[in-house]
């Protein structure tokens, strides 16, 4: 069998053995000199990185470090709209709080006086004191400036008492503000007809307080009594009847039947002299001076009431008592 030979490259004559190329299955010999170094494509990647192994840069080198992530994203996210919701709502109450601090006049609790709505009476309080529609109730002066409103109303006597409370926060709650009046009413004591005929669809009759006060028209008139003359009207309500003594002392006497419960039983009031006489449901009866200005050893204005009663509530028919005279 013969062999390959080739010849020497020195030029000696000798040949020297063939050379196999190196097989591709087996790996070359390192002649010791760096360079690249060629990785065959049947290699797969798994030679490279074993399963269950992965790099250093795609997963954390603790287990379970990712979930921990989330979890305190999610907490994060959730204190921001917390805070978000909590400073909304906290918002929304100040918001209610300051709408609060205001009312409506028409609000204000209160009494109303004889045979006036409550609507009706607010809203002329509301117009002669020029006061506005809504109320502050943060205004310093608005006790004072309400007080004043009412009193300048006719039917009113007094104000007794003016409190204002303004709205608050309680337990996540809007509390409303609120305005509380406490008034003494003027209280009809006498009917007075009015001179002349009067414009037509005018009152014949106008009713005055104990102090001779003109009060405002009403279209019931109360079981009061009237006084036997007719008298010129003053203008305007709440004042007292202007230059009229008559007028004053008959109001002064039917004060008095007032405070002793005689008023239903008195029909008129006549001036007599320098007394008055007085017209019942039993007939008439001589009372004497205007209350206060009695002579010396009339009966007080008490005294002259009692009689008058005991006379009206008997059953048996007797003369008529003068109470101007002591028993």
């Amino acid at each position: 069998m013969s062999t390959s030979s080739e010849k020497s490259p020195s030029g000696d004559g000798k040949r020297r053995p063939r050379r196999k190329p190196p097989s591709q299955d087996a790996p070359a010999e390192s002649d010791g000199t760096s360079g690249p170094i060629d990785i065959p494509a049947s290699i797969s990647i798994q030679a490279i990185f074993p399963l269950g192994t992965h790099s250093a840069s795609h997963s954390p080198r603790f287990p379970g470090f990712a979930n921990w992530g989330w979890l305190a994203g999610l907490t994060v996210l959730g204190a921001v709209l917390a805070g978000l919701w909590l400073a909304n709502r906290q918002l929304t109450m100040n918001a209610k709080l300051i709408n609060s601090y205001q009312i409506a006049f028409a609000t204000i609790q209160c009494q109303t006086p004889h045979s006036m709505g409550r609507e009706a009476f607010l809203d002329e309080v509301r117009y002669l004191g020029k006061e506005s529609f809504v109320l502050q109730l943060l205004d310093a002066d608005l006790t004072s400036r309400l007080a004043a409103a009412f009193r300048s109303h006719p039917w009113v006597a007094e104000v007794l008492r003016v409190e204002v409370a303004p709205a608050k926060a309680e337990h996540g709650l809007i509390i409303p503000g609120k305005v509380e009046v406490g008034l003494r009413f003027r209280s009809p004591v006498l009917r007075v007809p009015i001179e002349g005929d009067g414009l037509p669809g005018a009152p014949m009759e106008r009713e005055v307080d104990s102090l001779g006060t003109l009060l405002p028209t009403r279209i019931s008139v109360g079981n009061i009594p009237e006084l036997a003359s007719r008298r010129k009207a003053p203008t305007i309500p709440g004042k007292t009847w202007e230059n009229d003594k008559l007028v004053r002392d008959a109001a002064r006497l039917a004060g008095v039947l007032a405070r002793y419960s005689l008023l239903p039983q008195v029909k008129q009031l006549r001036s007599v002299g320098a007394g008055w006489e007085l017209e019942t449901i039993k007939g008439s009866v001589f009372w004497g001076r205007t209350p206060e200005f009695e002579t010396a050893g009339e009966p007080s204005p008490k005294d002259k009431c009692q009689r008058l009663q005991q006379w009206l509530s008997a059953s048996a028919i007797t003369a008529a008592p003068d109470l101007a005279r002591a028993n």
